[in-house]
């Protein structure tokens, strides 16, 4: 047996960066969608009591903990039949989507970029079995130094004050300007590293000397940032509204072709290329769609900016960026013609390409995973029982008859508890349970073969596969019992 070590998700993003993909759930091999805060749950649930064993001896306090997590424990073991539903209701669809996402992305990067496909392919498969290896998660990093940005502003400086243009001030220059910024970002850094312990009297006066100094530095910078002026604030704005009104164009002009094709030749084949474009589709490729609450604070923000394009997407930073586990790309992002125009888009279609991989593995590990946890649930409760009733089987005969019979009383309403709850269990479950074995037996032979053959196009079962999605939800009669206690509720791991 090997075991692995991974972190939680909450907690990676504040490790280094290089142990962010290595040590993610999101990429783990055999692992199934999850974030591992359980333990977070159950100290969430201890903080409201926190001032009250503050006042509590050691004993106390310890028997307090017992009783609340055993009430919490119990409460999950009984609920369990409503958590694992309704985890089951929402993987089955969820792997069916991504398996779709995988396979679309997976093709049209078939046909323009064969050999790449190959080589990711590869390349994702060895990290998966050494993380020693190549990193396919990571984007590779700029080799530019401090030095060199600083010698390339200063020729650009030179440059341009040859060609006579205008400075944006008569004091301060673009490279000074920019030099300026990072030089009070080092110097902060300084500062932070110097405020430890105890200081003296001598120490803590040339603090404040520095930080007085920084300070009119920052003043100075913050001034120089403002763009001053009509003339440079409307070229600032003009820019700023370019890249806008071109990707509206864009949108617009596509509209407006397959809205004439659409009148030329009906419906068709072609539509599976040429898909309607939603303003939500129009995102960059390492962008994720927004969630309403996202959308209305980018909304707000683009009122007040001026804006005149909708926000329907957010940049997608890092390999541990919240929301991962979910992410869908843009079908626009499904063909990608191999131009080999653009510095960089083959690496960052291989880190996206990658990601789509895993997250297709981890939500039909999670459909695999939800059935076995099913089957074990009520295989411990049967178990449960049969331990109740053998105790009846070793009490001593020399007790007393009113206490054997208390205690086979007991233990008889105890193993009738777990029976059922063993079946209560498998009445909720029977239905969706035998509809995931067969969802589950489709989506492994089709990611089987695709991952295998790398893209070789979409396997011929899939309308059958989307058939039994919906005829598994059609089947089921869903009971769900939703005075569910929402600190349970939660215990469901989100991704």
């Amino acid at each position: 047996m090997t075991l692995s070590a991974f972190v939680p998700k909450f907690h990676l993003p504040a490790h280094q960066e290089e142990c962010h993909a290595p040590y993610s759930f999101n990429f783990a091999k055999w692992c199934e969608q999850t974030d591992s805060e359980g333990v977070e749950r159950n100290w969430a649930a201890l903080n409201p009591v926190a001032p009250s064993m503050k006042e509590m001896g050691p004993g106390h306090r310890w028997e307090m903990i017992d009783d609340i997590c055993g009430f919490r424990n119990w409460r999950k073991t009984v609920e369990v039949g409503n958590a694992l539903l309704r985890r089951m209701l929402e993987a089955i669809p969820e792997a069916v989507v991504h398996y779709e996402d995988f396979a679309k992305f997976t093709s049209g990067l078939r046909v323009q970029r064969p050999a790449d496909v190959v080589a990711w392919g590869v390349m994702v498969e060895e990290w998966e079995a050494d993380i020693s290896k190549p990193n396919p998660y990571a984007l590779p990093k700029s080799k530019i130094t401090l030095a060199d940005v600083h010698l390339k502003l200063a020729k650009e400086e030179q440059a341009r004050i040859q060609e006579g243009r205008d400075m944006q001030s008569p004091d301060v220059s673009p490279s000074s300007f920019l030099l300026l910024g990072m030089e009070l970002e080092k110097q902060q850094c300084s500062l932070r590293r110097l405020v430890h312990g105890e200081l003296t009297t001598h120490q803590d006066a040339t603090l404040q000397e520095q930080r007085a100094a920084l300070l009119k530095k920052i003043l100075r910078f913050q001034e120089t940032k403002n763009v001053k002026g009509q003339r440079p604030n409307t070229r600032a704005r003009a820019a700023q509204s370019s890249m806008d009104a071109r990707v509206r164009a864009a949108t617009l002009r596509y509209r407006h072709a397959r809205s004439t094709l659409l009148s030329l030749h009906r419906h068709g084949p072609w539509e599976d290329t040429l898909q309607e474009l939603n303003d939500a589709d129009v995102r960059g490729l390492g962008e994720h769609a927004l969630m309403n609450e996202e959308r209305a604070e980018q909304e707000q923000i683009r009122e007040l900016s001026g804006s005149s394009l909708n926000s329907f997407s957010i940049g997608h930073t890092g390999v541990v960026a919240v929301g991962e586990g979910r992410r869908m790309l843009s079908w626009l992002w499904y063909d990608v013609a191999n131009e080999g125009g653009e510095a960089g888009l083959a690496d960052s279609l291989r880190v996206e390409w990658v990601k789509v991989r895993a997250r297709a593995a981890r939500w039909h590990k999670e459909v695999h995973l939800l059935n076995e946890e099913m089957r074990r649930v009520m295989e411990y409760s049967r178990w449960q029982a049969a331990i109740w009733n053998g105790r009846c089987d070793h009490l001593n005969s020399g007790m007393d008859a009113s206490l054997i019979e208390g205690l086979q009383a007991y233990a008889a309403e105890h193993a009738a508890m777990e029976r059922e709850l063993a079946a209560s269990f498998e009445a909720k479950w029977s239905v969706v349970r035998q509809h995931a074995q067969v969802i589950l037996q489709q989506l492994d032979t089709a990611l089987r073969e695709l991952n295998t053959n790398l893209g070789a196009g979409r396997p011929d079962g899939e309308e059958t596969l989307e058939l039994a999605v919906e005829s598994a939800f059609d089947a089921v009669e869903v009971d769900i019992d939703l005075g569910l206690d929402k600190d349970l509720e939660n215990d469901v791991d989100p991704v």
